[in-house]
């Protein structure tokens, strides 16, 4: 593995988890602690990790509590292709369900830009809504109780209003998606928006960078083997994570 792909997931690590120690990263990588002393060395020169006695920590908080443009900057490369990947199923006249995640924020202002017509796009999200109103797209924006760290819609009225809408497409993020419990995230809130977005959507797909891989949170989505997604989109292939237990279960596309 490459020192630069090492540090990009290094650094997903802590700010998952908050905070690492040398000795749990050299084992979790398998490099010597002098290579991991060197690769968080590099990492404090960005703005997300500080260097501490043994380890490092983040200077964020949990991704519950974090600015919503602070969570879309994170990873934005990935997101901008897993956008582009996702833009290349739209088509004319299309009614797109969108939930309120950084990655379809990303993939909206891709949406933007292009030159389709006829759109309808249907999202939790006030930032969302903003992006593709100042285009002149079409919005239907879920009502609910606003989370505001997110700006996002919520609760059982944007559960009814979502269960009594239909769309051709529909495209969720996740914060983490593991082989045995599936794909998860933080908030039971957020986790039966995301559910209740793929039942109304003809063909739902699941928009996730490969720092997800291999995580779990709190609030299960759905299982991998479910069936409730068409397909998944990623940035590209990492060696060191093992896409084998999607086979048969879900779509697996790379953007790159």
């Amino acid at each position: 593995m490459f020192a630069s792909e090492r540090q990009k997931l290094i650094e997903a690590y802590i700010l998952e988890h908050g905070s690492a120690t040398v000795q749990e990263l050299g084992e979790r990588f398998q490099v010597s602690g002098v290579t991991i002393r060197k690769d968080l060395d590099e990492l404090e020169k960005g703005d997300s990790i500080q260097r501490m006695h043994g380890g490092a920590v983040s200077k964020y908080k949990s991704s519950q509590g974090d600015h919503f443009q602070t969570l879309t900057d994170r990873r934005r490369d990935e997101k901008q292709a897993i956008g582009e990947k996702a833009l290349s199923l739209i088509e004319n006249g299309d009614t797109i369900l969108l939930d309120a995640s950084t990655t379809a924020h990303v993939f909206a202002s891709l949406l933007a830009e292009a030159s389709f017509s006829g759109l309808t796009v249907i999202t939790t999200s006030v930032y969302i809504a903003h992006t593709l109103l100042a285009r002149g797209i079409r919005v239907i924006m879920v009502g609910g109780e606003l989370n505001q760290n997110v700006g996002a819609a919520e609760g059982p009225i944007a559960l009814e209003q979502i269960g009594k809408l239909s769309a051709d497409k529909g495209f969720i993020g996740v914060n983490g998606i593991d082989p045995h419990f599936g794909f998860s995230v933080d908030s039971l809130e957020e986790a039966a928006i995301k559910r209740s977005i793929c039942a109304s959507s003809r063909r739902a797909y699941v928009l996730a960078d490969y720092t997800k891989f291999n995580r779990r949170y709190i609030a299960k989505i759905f299982g991998t083997e479910e069936g409730k997604v068409r397909g998944l989109i990623t940035d590209r292939q990492h060696e060191n994570i093992d896409y084998g237990f999607l086979k048969n279960k879900i779509k697996l596309v790379f953007a790159d």
